[in-house]
């Protein structure tokens, strides 16, 4: 089985790290299944692919251009019997995955986009508003939608735990206009509430809060700078304020107390339907709230035990993080696939 993911680059402002983990969460399950594991980067990203993967894993080079990239992976499948191909490339718009599934007898699309018309044989998106938006696909597509196919990293989580957060974490990306309604709101909570911004490095996200340290020096702020999603400070004596992007996923799976924030009218059905079933409540759209009034939403949420609790059990229900098993039920074995004929179109390419 072959993976095509995306790796972010060094320079990017705002690198996408969930391709790759999904992937890799994948791998590990159909790789304990009996399925050869190989993963497909582009060249500039490869020493950073091996660094993260580890030597161990097989790793190909392909070329940054969509149509040579298409002829390499057409090359591999032929040289390396790889009939499966998973592709999680962010930017990859529809001719490529029309390419990949006329190369491959299987193809399988991680973060199926719905702004674009899709091809592969399994389409799979783990957001929450997900099983109700309308996708244009194949007819022999199947969806694989909502966030039953959320798939955790490998390892054991802890049980949710009962105790009262005692740090307030941000993670709402780099949205100016929330980001400044949020400071606001730091005013009118306790200086006793340590509240920290995380996220990716942000020149401007550093300078307003190191501006408001200036100016409130009693009240505790932080900004804490991240390289991966990984290095995301997960603690069960925390209290998450999010966008409902990726983040809340994760979260939600682990346990965590968490409650959402809109930045803009496209997440805010999201946030809705989050609170509906139970994971998280909701500040909603951030320019229709006053800061006093959201403050004192956080404050009795975080008070609130018994509905922490609860919250904390029901999300870890809804976002199991079984997604991996449960995708991989779908995928056939590769000696299956490997007996049908592919109408190929590939013209001769060179070893790497």
């Amino acid at each position: 089985m072959l993976f095509r993911c995306h790796i972010p680059a060094e320079t990017d402002e705002q690198p996408n790290w969930e391709p790759l983990r999904q992937c890799v969460a994948l791998a590990h399950v159909v790789a304990a299944r009996g399925y050869r594991v190989a993963f497909a980067v582009n060249r500039a990203q490869y020493d950073q692919a091996k660094a993260i993967l580890g030597e161990a894993a097989t790793v190909y080079r392909v070329p940054a251009n969509p149509d040579q990239d298409l002829t390499r992976l057409g090359f591999l499948r032929r040289t390396h019997n790889h009939h499966i191909c998973v592709v999680a490339l962010p930017d990859a718009d529809t001719a490529y995955y029309f390419g990949v599934q006329r190369r491959f007898a299987f193809s399988v699309v991680l973060q199926a986009d719905a702004r674009r018309h899709l091809y592969g044989k399994l389409l799979v998106n783990p957001h929450v508003d997900m099983p109700t938006t309308s996708f244009q696909c194949s007819a022999e597509s199947r969806l694989l939608l909502g966030p039953r196919f959320f798939m955790r990293d490998p390892g054991e989580f802890p049980e949710p735990s009962g105790v009262t957060p005692r740090h307030l974490i941000v993670a709402v990306g780099h949205d100016e206009r929330l980001l400044d309604k949020l400071l606001r709101v730091r005013l009118h909570l306790p200086a006793a509430l340590p509240v920290t911004l995380v996220g990716f490095r942000n020149p401007d996200v550093r300078r307003k809060c190191a501006a408001f340290s200036v100016g409130h020096p009693h009240l505790p702020l932080q900004y804490f700078v991240i390289k991966r999603d990984s290095e995301f400070p997960i603690a069960p004596e925390n209290l998450y304020l999010v966008d409902p992007t990726v983040t809340y996923l994760n979260l939600a799976q682990r346990g965590m107390a968490i409650m959402t924030v809109a930045g803009d009218t496209h997440k805010l059905n999201r946030c809705y339907m989050l609170e509906q079933l139970g994971v998280a409540p909701t500040l909603g759209w951030f320019s229709t709230k006053k800061e006093a009034e959201m403050a004192q939403a956080l404050l009795r949420w975080r008070d609130d035990g018994g509905a922490l609790l609860a919250q904390r059990r029901r999300a870890q229900k809804v976002v199991d993080g079984l997604g991996a098993e449960r995708i991989a039920h779908f995928i056939p074995s590769e000696v299956e696939v490997g007996a049908k004929s592919v109408a190929l179109s590939d013209t001769p390419d060179f070893a790497d």
